[in-house]
């Protein structure tokens, strides 16, 4: 007998099925500035965003234009740190409207305003964010209007999701040219002229990544982006592999990435193996409650960086130096951000003496660590290797 396919799938197409309807409902409108109309939605049990244009404006095509402009440019680009629009449909209450994904997050001014994260942390959300600008300018896509209240920080990862593309412009787009931007983000050339610059972008982002303190070392990229605009970085790639240069994490194929791992664990390892080496050289008695404090967020941050776990269920090794590798780093970093704090407030040999009690309870610690894998006594004599290597540079013999 044949089936009747079509009769069979109608459910599916009907306005709800099992109490999921396929209309939007529990429709929630968010206060917006300017003339947009922004609310979030329910359709088949998943929040959406609809953006559509405020009365007063819903009739006048520079603004309807615009609103189709900005869907054509959100719809050129998939990228998991933009956000993503899936097409235009009109609703009874709100007119025509963009339909994009819901962001279960907070403003990246929110996210900095909380305190506790970490560089590393920041680091990540700065090197999320220029990805994102180099992708859209890839597209041809110039944001003109870069600011933490743009930026969206995903509560589940801590993912950048960049949004809000009211403003952005195109070379192929004629509608809406004119300045445009919010003025303390804005570069001073975007204030006088109309044509979208990818260079507006780079400025708008070296103020922000200054509010992200992202520390000392990043002055320089940070000041870079701020210069007049022939001077500046050209393009966010530029930007981005200034980023990654200082992050030492410019390595593209496999191979290079392992070698880094394995390089970067032994070369931590000596550091540790080596710090007994260190003295104190003031009375810890006068120094015990500084120690203290400073052994406490020692091990808070080895608990965040969740350094002992996971390794047993790792496939290769080669995947085993990568996830620790990048774990004892990070912790190591941690120790000299920490320590480097303290220079103002103790003389440079008690900072060194709670350095070195950090890294002497890290070492301590990490034994355990080192012990998880498979080869334990392999790992022993690579580190020893390494030290010895070089402690006696003309020493080539293999292990």
């Amino acid at each position: 007998m044949e089936q009747n396919y079509e009769a069979s799938a109608s459910g599916y197409l009907s306005d709800s099925f099992e109490g999921i309807s396929r209309k939007f409902t529990d429709i929630e409108v968010m206060p917006t500035p300017g003339h947009n109309l922004v609310a979030r939605a329910k359709r088949y049990g998943r929040w959406w965003v609809l953006k559509g244009l405020k009365p007063e404006v819903a009739h006048n095509e520079t603004y309807r234009h615009a609103l189709r402009k900005e869907l054509e440019m959100m719809l050129m680009m998939q990228h998991s740190n933009v956000v993503q629009a899936t097409g235009l449909e009109r609703l009874p209450s709100m007119g025509d409207c963009i339909v994009m994904e819901y962001v279960d997050g907070q403003t990246l001014r929110e996210w900095l305003a909380e305190g506790q994260h970490s560089i590393e942390q920041r680091l990540r959300v700065a090197t999320q964010l220029v990805e994102a600008v180099a992708y859209i300018h890839r597209a041809g896509v110039v944001h003109r209007d870069l600011k933490p209240e743009n930026i969206l920080i995903t509560r589940n990862g801590d993912n950048v999701k960049l949004i809000d593309f009211g403003l952005a412009d195109t070379d192929s787009h004629a509608t809406l040219k004119q300045p445009a931007g919010t003025r303390s983000y804005m570069s001073p050339e975007q204030a006088q002229v109309a044509v979208p610059d990818v260079r507006n972008d780079i400025y708008s982002l070296g103020v922000i990544l200054d509010e992200m303190d992202l520390g000392r070392g990043y002055r320089k990229v940070v000041q870079h982006c701020l210069l007049p605009m022939e001077r500046r970085y050209q393009n966010a790639e530029e930007l981005l592999a200034a980023l990654k240069e200082l992050q030492g994490k410019r390595f593209s194929s496999p191979t290079g990435w392992t070698i880094w791992a394995i390089g970067a664990v032994l070369l931590a390892a000596v550091v540790l193996l080596t710090v007994n080496n260190l003295q104190l050289r003031h009375s810890m008695d006068r120094l015990d409650d500084v120690r203290e404090d400073a052994l406490k967020a020692l091990q808070e941050e080895i608990d965040r960086t969740e350094v002992d776990k996971h390794i047993d269920t790792l496939s290769s090794p080669q995947y085993q130096w990568a996830d620790l590798s990048e774990r004892v780093l990070n912790v190591n970093n941690f120790i000299y951000d920490y320590t480097e704090g303290l220079a103002e407030q103790l003389e440079p040999k008690d900072v060194e003496s709670i350095r070195a009690a950090m890294l002497d309870e890290w070492q301590r610690w990490s034994e355990n660590v080192s012990a998880a894998l498979n080869d334990p006594d392999k790992l022993k004599g690579e580190l020893l290797f390494l030290r010895d290597s070089i402690l006696d540079p003309t020493n080539t013999d293999s292990q």
